[in-house]
């Protein structure tokens, strides 16, 4: 059985350890933010360059510094992994070198969330398909269908998604991520129920 110290010093590293984690990814991020802001500004140099129709002589070396800047930032972020782990970037570039996918609409800037894929994704992809397929409709004796992808905006309208859903977003300054802020509140709230039940 637990006394009551016991459940006290549980749940007290139950809330330090995120501290901790969150210590540590600010300290990494102080780190690496002087190359991350020498590579923004050598990258708003570049575009300032073309914009003026700059000799290419001076394009070429600013570029060439943009690259230096990049590859200093890239050759950082991989001594600060620890050994053995996943490298989420290297992988991305490598599928999108070897064109497994592409983002869509790419040379107008693209669109989040929509992907080309190339011969070789498209051959994941079908695999994929297949997989599913065998198992869901021919074990499990699903039925598929197949419907649209995207909703048009009447019939969300409609459907009164429009007007009753209204989730705030809160953007975190430091990694850029976003979260709905109605998640964190309750994530905070269970924390705090939490640890003032004791």
């Amino acid at each position: 059985t637990w006394c009551r110290s016991c459940l006290f010093v549980s749940s007290l590293v139950r809330v330090i350890r995120p501290r901790r984690v969150v210590c540590t990814m600010s300290s990494s991020s102080d780190i690496l933010r002087p190359l991350r802001e020498a590579v923004k500004e050598q990258g708003d140099i570049v575009r300032r360059l073309k914009e003026e129709k700059a000799p290419s002589q001076d394009l070429q070396k600013a570029i060439s510094e943009l690259k230096t800047r990049k590859k200093a930032l890239e050759d950082k972020e991989k001594s600060m992994l620890p050994k053995g782990a996943f490298n989420r970037p290297g992988l991305e570039d490598l599928v999108k070198r070897r064109f497994f996918y592409a983002p869509a609409f790419s040379i107008y800037g693209g669109v989040a969330g929509l992907y080309d894929y190339g011969p070789t994704g498209c051959a994941m992809k079908a695999n994929m398909l297949s997989l599913w397929r065998s198992h869901f409709v021919l074990e499990e004796q699903m039925l598929e269908i197949e419907s649209t992808s995207l909703t048009p905006e009447p019939v969300l309208q409609a459907s009164g998604h429009v007007e009753r859903f209204a989730d705030f977003l809160v953007k975190d300054l430091q990694t850029g991520e976003c979260f709905r802020a109605d998640h964190l509140l309750e994530g905070t709230t269970y924390l705090f129920n939490d640890v003032c039940h004791l």
